[in-house]
């Protein structure tokens, strides 16, 4: 070895020695420290507290890492300043310093530290790190004694995913329209080309969405720029001041906020910019969130966010009267009027976790995570484009004082959604689903989702998991997923024979139902209800609940309002018997152009809309009527003896029973069909341009067998003349059966079709007494099955209101022992499902 070679060994090593003895120093000097302050065996305590942790899940948001961290042994994992240095954390092969280093516990985050007891869990937040995180990107925490956990994020989970999660799918939904419908649920179509049958069971099935989802504007502060990152998906343009030029009107940073670094107003021109985008036109549900310091002082009305002109504000009072220091929050309707809430209690100077959310039927302000005041403000939201402001609005009405982690949801969190944002730990939300159809035999299967909101113009992604754990049970709820929180659009009145003439019976089939008819509100139990005036209804009158309700006309030759759920382009079905026909149409969505045919030649046109109309127009018996619009409408009929709903003409197939005759009727394209009975009969038939059938002596008062129709071109199915001379019915498809019915009126029969021999349906009368009950079908074959209460006969079977109850979906309807007989289709389940048009697009990544 050479001298030079001696030397630079020598220095190298000597440089290494020292390194090590400073090192050793400085780590000793920081024990000693520590010793210092909490004496030996405190440390020795506090070394073995975090010795015992795991890291148990990984979740990204606004910019940051959260990894939960899980005490799981003798002692709590204890997070104060004195110790962080003993607690590391790395990206790879990136070191977190302390300042990008938080620990978050569920109910103290306004601490930045404290305790995780033994057996619970609290986040360890990383900040710095890139948001284009990579696939497989280690994340790795050291303790005080070296204890060492590792934890791999996986790529596209970094916003939702837990351990218990497997085989993912991705389900993309984009709405199409021009319009948010909150609690709609999506229909998913499973067949062998998007789904496995052959791996997995129903009962595995769930469904997650990322509440990213609906986070239209994410502003943590956590980095102090002119122009502010906006993390939500939108990335919307965000600058401090007017501009992104530096300008009096900034506000200044905090490093003393709720969570890393926020923003300080003066209360003298301070604000925040949010260009105009469409994205902020909320214009059905919405929740606003934030943590507020408050100084008491400056303007006596303070905007802390204010959207569009403004037509929603969240803000605090500071007038000198019995609001000062109190949250409010401002919903402009788009009938013009505005509606203010108030929070229950006054803020003082210190860090508070405030949201403000409209749901539809409520405003609600809720503080440090706890429901401070509701008001009921039923109404759409006046969606104003323009500006938004934080902190002000444009220059006027001035916050005075720090926030701190705003953010914008475009649906309507609830209470246990908005506890878990003020903990920082809102992840993502389990869907509620029903699982209409599962064949795996035939590899396909029907699954409705019900979206917390399905947004104006947006795309969403459902993530579909499944869960292996031998004990688990279905989560198929049709009850909970065709239900809802506040009354939601059902359908409308149409009928002017109901609006003019016969009044309208209401009756719940569950309990804590709230019920709006018009400007009508109701709140029933299970098997109450009421008889509304026809003086009180108009055919456009919206009916809206919050669960399963049948009704319907309470008089002669009237049946059940018309569902969102039945709307449809072309109808198709055989003339009526011998009297008036009369047709009330209505478009929920613009204005329609209708023409209704007898065979090809028309004999009305015209245009309808939400207003709906109704006229006269007949249609010769046996001939095959045509109802066709270019945009969806909802169709009521009344006739001499015959008034039902009309159901769109469909290929797919149609159950029902026949009272006596059943009449099969195609359009433009006539059909090739096929109907099978419960007893073994089958007949086919060949139907021409608007060409009709009909299957004849099948038993009165609802005593034949159940049938189902196949068809490979659209059509229409109905009943009629079952021998006393009055009603008429339509036949449904599998997706329109429901597993509960019921009505306010007195009924002779009840007939039930179903593709299934084990529905186990039971019939209850007013006081919830069992009256009836048959586990498996009466008669069955060809795959359609027959169940009956009643029938064949027009004696009573029901002296007051009843209810049935099927375990498995089936279609049905009954026969009004009051009104002259009257057969009347039921509603179920499915017909509460909302509705949108355009319809939603749905793609299986």
């Amino acid at each position: 070895m050479s001298g030079f070679d001696t030397i630079v060994s020598f220095t190298f090593s000597f440089l290494f020695v020292m390194t090590l003895i400073i090192s050793s120093f400085y780590i000793f000097t920081q024990q000693v420290e520590l010793q210092r302050e909490l004496g030996a065996e405190e440390v020795s305590n506090l070394q073995a507290q975090h010795e015992d942790y795991e890291i148990t899940s990984l979740f990204y948001m606004s910019g940051r890492t959260y990894l939960t961290l899980t005490s799981s042994g003798t002692y709590p994992l204890t997070f104060e300043d004195r110790n962080e240095i003993c607690f590391e954390a790395f990206e790879d092969e990136k070191y977190f310093t302390s300042n990008e280093m938080k620990v978050l516990v569920q109910g103290d985050l306004a601490s930045h530290y404290s305790l995780i007891e033994k057996g619970n869990s609290g986040n360890l937040v990383l900040i710095g790190d890139s948001q284009d995180l990579e696939n497989d990107e280690t994340y790795t925490t050291v303790s005080c004694n070296g204890n060492k956990e590792v934890f791999v994020r996986e790529t596209g989970k970094e916003n939702w995913w837990d351990p218990s999660f497997h085989e993912r799918t991705s389900i993309f939904v984009q709405n199409n329209a021009n319009i948010s419908v909150p609690d709609y649920q999506i229909e998913l179509s499973l067949n062998s080309s998007v789904f496995d049958f052959s791996n997995y069971l129903e009962k595995e099935i769930r469904f997650v969405l990322p509440y990213t989802d609906y986070l239209v504007l994410d502003l943590p502060f956590d980095i102090y720029n002119q122009t502010l990152q906006d993390y939500s998906n939108f990335s919307q343009t965000v600058v401090l001041g007017t501009s992104s030029a530096s300008e009096s009107s900034d506000p200044t940073e905090n490093q003393e906020s709720v969570l890393f670094s926020g923003l300080t107003f003066d209360g003298s021109d301070d604000s925040v910019l949010i260009s105009s985008d469409d994205s902020l036109l909320l214009d059905a549900e919405i929740t606003i969130a934030a943590w507020i310091k408050w100084n008491e002082n400056g303007d006596t009305t303070q905007y802390i966010f204010v959207n569009g002109a403004p037509s929603t504000a969240l803000g605090i009072v500071n007038d000198g009267g019995a609001n000062t220091g109190k949250i409010f929050l401002n919903i402009n309707s788009s009938s013009g009027s505005t509606q203010t809430l108030y929070s229950s209690s006054a803020l003082d100077n210190n860090w508070h976790f405030i949201a403000g959310t409209y749901d539809g039927e409520n405003l609600s302000i809720y503080l440090d995570g706890t429901l401070s005041n509701t008001l009921n403000a039923r109404g759409t939201i006046e969606a104003n484009i323009g500006s938004s402001y934080i902190g002000s609005y444009a220059g006027t009405s001035l916050f005075n004082g720090s926030l701190d982690e705003i953010r914008i949801f475009s649906t309507a969190l609830d209470a246990s959604e908005i506890k878990l944002l003020s903990y920082d730990a809102l992840h993502f939300k389990e869907l509620e689903y029903y699982v209409q159809d599962w064949d795996p035999s035939s590899e396909k299967g029907t699954i409705f989702v019900k979206l917390p909101s399905l947004i104006r113009n947006k795309n969403h992604q459902i993530e579909m998991y499944f869960d292996y754990r031998e004990e688990i049970e279905s989560h198929s709820d049709i009850e909970t997923t065709f239900s809802y929180d506040v009354p939601r659009k059902i359908g409308y009145v149409v009928s002017d024979r109901i609006a003019d003439t016969t009044d309208l019976n209401i009756l719940s089939l569950y309990n804590s139902n709230s019920i709006i008819v018009g400007d009508d509100s109701f709140t029933y139990n299970i098997l109450e209800g009421t008889t509304l005036s026809a003086a009180n209804i108009d055919t456009s009158d919206v009916v809206m609940t919050t669960k399963l309700a049948q009704i319907e006309g309470a008089g002669d030759g009237d049946d059940m309002i018309v569902p969102m759920a039945f709307a449809g382009f072309n109808f198709s079905y055989r003339g009526f018997r011998a009297g008036t026909d009369r047709w009330c149409l209505l478009s929920p969505w613009g204005t329609a152009n209708y023409i209704l045919s007898d065979g090809a030649v028309p004999v009305s046109s015209g245009t309808v809309d939400e207003s709906g109309t109704c006229f006269d127009a007949a249609i010769a018996t046996n001939d095959a009527l045509n109802l066709v619009s270019d945009l969806p409408i909802l169709v009521h009929y009344t006739g001499g003896q015959d008034s039902f709903p009309l159901y769109p003409a469909t290929n797919e197939s149609l159950y029902g029973v026949p009272s006596q005759t059943m009449y099969i009727a195609a359009g433009l394209y006539g059909a090739s069909v096929n109907w099978y009975d419960s007893s073994g009969g089958t007949s086919s038939a060949s139907l021409g341009i608007y060409g009709t059938t009909k299957d004849g002596g099948n038993g009165a008062d609802g005593g034949g067998p159940a049938f189902r129709v196949d068809s490979d071109l659209p059509i229409g199915v109905l009943q009629e003349a079952d021998g006393d001379g009055s009603e008429a019915t339509t036949f449904l498809p599998e997706k329109e059966f429901g597993v509960r019915f019921g009505s306010l009126d007195a009924t002779d029969y009840i007939a039930i079709a179903s593709n299934v021999n084990d529905a186990n349906c039971s019939v209850y009368d007013s006081s919830l007494t069992l009256i009836g009950n048959q586990a498996s079908a009466t008669e069955g074959a060809n795959d359609v099955y027959k169940y009956d209460f009643g029938t064949g006969d027009d004696n009573e079977y029901v002296t007051d209101n009843w209810m049935i109850v099927c375990e498995k979906p089936v279609y049905a309807y009954y026969e009004n022992r009051n009104d002259n007989g009257d057969e009347t289709n039921l509603f179920g389940h499915l017909q509460m499902r909302q509705i949108v048009y355009p319809s939603p697009s749905v793609v299986f990544e």
